[in-house]
């Protein structure tokens, strides 16, 4: 019998053929075993390393990243069948199996069509197939149409055996158990985002510090802001595995420290360096999940995990809430410490150490030679100049919104200062991104690759200013004011207002599941999703801006509150689907940073702007002695002043649901730029 011999990716046929040399003495002597290599230059895997020569090259058939290798491929396997066949079988491994398993299944579609196209071989014998096979003419049109095993079985009328080693995991369940845990990472991240916001009363009357307490929540998403693409950069370097736990260990570290703090200076530092590991817990966790997930799944993945960033966030307030309503707000700080050690010990456990990396330093030369040129290799591929320019942007643009008119007045010298640093680092930036991605290639990869600036559709759900950038304020306002609005202009406790935010909360994922529906199912096209979304968001925040000030709560904004839920869960959705999408697989961790960067630094903004809108309001409406008060102190005034300005701060919140109205409607923008003749949609 003859027997075609294929290689994984990462190894060779001669490799390849000393690892089946058991399998192929324990079959006898009348067989003719013909190994071949993949055409595709590729990494050593890192399995086949003791036993493989020195320098030695080794290959794959695809690349992941470049469809038109996949093409050659194909196209190459029925020449070489034509010319060498026929085999009586075959025995592939890994990616070669997959697609062998693939072009097996197109065979047997085109007889069923009443096509005379030969079967290649009489029998298959799969090894450690990770990935199902896809649609093979979709394939050739540079579409990836996975084809789910259990909806195809017996389509391929040939024996076949699947093969796994006893540490191999079956992939559909080992994908779902590493989701379940990486998700418990998204959770907390998203969760510590919402948590000060039903907490600031108390905290800032314990610490003595109301004037500062903005600041809780914008140092966190500042340095959550500015770390996303850092830590979506560490992954090419020191792997997705490394460099999640390291995250998570940051995270669980500085929420400690937040719980140990005496003084609010204190706090907003550790709230800092938590942002810095919420940040790669955050991009990370959901990078993770779109590696894991099949590309025919997104919609689905993407709907889950907006799902769990919603649960996390209105969880965050309902928890910080009742915390703090028990006396003991450290603990909104606190808990963080044994549920990111569980989480740390899970992800640790379930998630292999190569995935999405290629470890390409040989480490057998010594740990210090090993850590000097990751250290090199890390400096070179981070772009920390652009790391530094936009974090330092961001920082000082922040600072002059949320000091000014608070501690120092918009004409002062430090308010203008530093909006005059922060837009000459801005355009630094910018200035930057182009000159080492479209003159000095290889200099250093760039944080913000500029073949990106070139995708209008891309553009169109991250910037100009779309996307990402202008529904992350939106979001992320909404779930931090809406209760902040009900205890100072209602009077609610820090659990009701963290409960009734609920309404909103339960919209949420109700849009995530309906844009899963109509984007996975019904392919329906990204624009469409976005406009309904869109205007769903756009009129639920101006609906919001026109609740009555008064101190009973009135029933009809919790309607309001589920309409602007709908329209904000399909908008992030749509978006969050759409970035494995229209990006190349390579281009996959620094998208992903790059959105959850642009959301974060649209949301850091946009709390900022409606900050200094609500005290510039309080300010001009009220008299001195009623602005200067602390509007969550107000029982020692008398009853006609606390009237006053309950009333006042919810004129004010109300002009806050304007601009976010105002920020809702830029999503059009979005629309507009990703508008095209073919529309991008989920390809199933």
């Amino acid at each position: 019998m003859r027997i075609l011999c294929l290689h994984g990716a990462g190894t060779n046929s001669r490799i390849f053929e000393a690892q089946t040399a058991a399998i192929r003495y324990e079959l006898g002597d009348n067989h003719t075993y013909d190994f071949v290599d993949g055409g595709v230059p590729w990494d050593m895997h890192p399995g086949v390393k003791n036993i493989a020569l020195e320098d030695e090259p080794v290959y794959a058939f695809i690349d992941p990243a470049d469809l038109n290798t996949g093409v050659t491929a194909y196209r190459n396997l029925m020449d070489y069948l034509e010319e060498e066949g026929p085999y009586d079988g075959v025995i592939a491994f890994s990616q070669a199996a997959t697609m062998i398993l693939t072009y097996l299944a197109h065979v047997a579609r085109q007889n069923a069509l009443g096509h005379d196209t030969p079967t290649p071989f009489k029998f298959a014998i799969f090894i450690s197939i990770v990935h199902c096979p896809v649609d093979y003419e979709a394939f050739q049109r540079g579409q990836i149409i996975e084809i789910c095993p259990k909806d195809a079985k017996g389509v391929v009328g040939i024996p076949t055996v699947h093969i796994w080693g006893a540490l191999d995991d079956d992939p559909e369940s080992a994908a779902r158990a590493a989701e379940l845990r990486i998700g418990l990472g998204i959770f907390l991240s998203a969760a510590e985002i919402t948590i000060m916001s039903t907490s600031l009363v108390t905290i800032t009357d314990e610490l003595m510090h109301y004037e500062q307490g903005s600041w809780l929540i914008t140092a966190y998403l500042l340095t959550f802001t500015g770390f996303l693409t850092l830590w979506a950069k560490c992954t090419d370097v020191f792997g997705l595995k490394a460099s999640l736990l390291s995250s998570l260990l940051i995270f669980v570290a500085f929420s400690g420290g937040c719980g140990a703090v005496r003084t609010m200076n204190q706090l907003i530092i550790c709230r800092a360096f938590q942002g810095i590991g919420g940040s790669g817990v955050f991009s990370l966790s959901l990078f993770s999940i779109i590696h894991i997930t099949p590309p025919g799944k997104f919609d689905a993945a993407s709907a889950a995990g907006s799902a769990v960033v919603a649960i996390g966030m209105v969880l965050g307030a309902i928890l910080g809430g009742a915390i703090c309503s028990a006396g003991a707000w450290r603990w909104i700080f606190l808990y963080n410490v044994p549920a990111g050690a569980v989480a740390w010990v899970l992800i640790f456990s379930a998630m292999p150490y190569n995935l999405a990396h290629k470890e390409n330093i040989d480490r057998s030369a010594g740990i210090w030679d090993y850590l000097t040129r990751k250290t090199t290799l890390f400096l070179t591929s981070t772009d920390p100049v652009g790391c530094f320019l936009l974090l330092g942007f961001s920082v000082l643009f922040v600072t002059a919104l949320e000091e000014a008119n608070v501690t120092y007045a918009w004409s002062s010298a430090l308010v203008i200062g530093f909006l005059a640093v922060s837009g000459a680092l801005g355009i630094t930036f910018v200035v930057w991104e182009w000159y080492i991605g479209s003159r000095r290639k290889g200099l250093v990869e760039p944080m913000f690759p500029w073949t990106m600036v070139q995708d209008r559709v891309w553009m169109g759900v991250l910037l100009c200013p779309s996307g990402f950038f202008v529904s992350g304020p939106a979001t992320t306002i909404l779930y931090i004011q809406i209760p902040q609005r009900l205890q100072i202009t209602n009077d609610s406790s820090a659990i009701s207002a963290g409960l009734r935010l609920l309404a909103f909360a339960a919209g949420s994922p109700i849009g995530s599941f309906v844009c899963s529906l109509l984007a996975g199912k019904f392919r329906l096209p990204f624009v469409y999703t976005i406009t309904i979304g869109a205007i769903l968001q756009t009129a639920g925040s101006f609906l919001l801006s026109s609740v009555p000030t008064t101190l009973h709560v009135w029933g009809g904004q919790y309607g309001y509150m589920v309409l602007t839920g709908i329209g904000v869960g399909m908008s992030m959705t749509s978006f969050y689907i759409a970035v494995p999408v229209v990006v190349r697989k390579e281009d996959q961790p620094i998208a992903v940073g790059l959105s959850l960067q642009t959301r974060m630094l649209g949301a850091s903004l946009g709390i900022a702007i409606v900050n200094s809108i609500l005290i510039n309001y309080v300010k001009a409406h009220l008299g001195p002695l009623e602005a200067a008060a602390n509007p969550n102190m107000l029982l020692g005034l008398p009853p006609d002043n606390v009237q006053q300005i309950r009333e006042v701060y919810g004129a004010g919140y109300n002009l806050q649901m304007k601009a976010v109205g105002a920020f809702s409607l830029a999503q059009f923008v979005a629309v507009a730029l990703m508008w095209r003749k073919d529309q991008a949609r989920l390809i199933k």
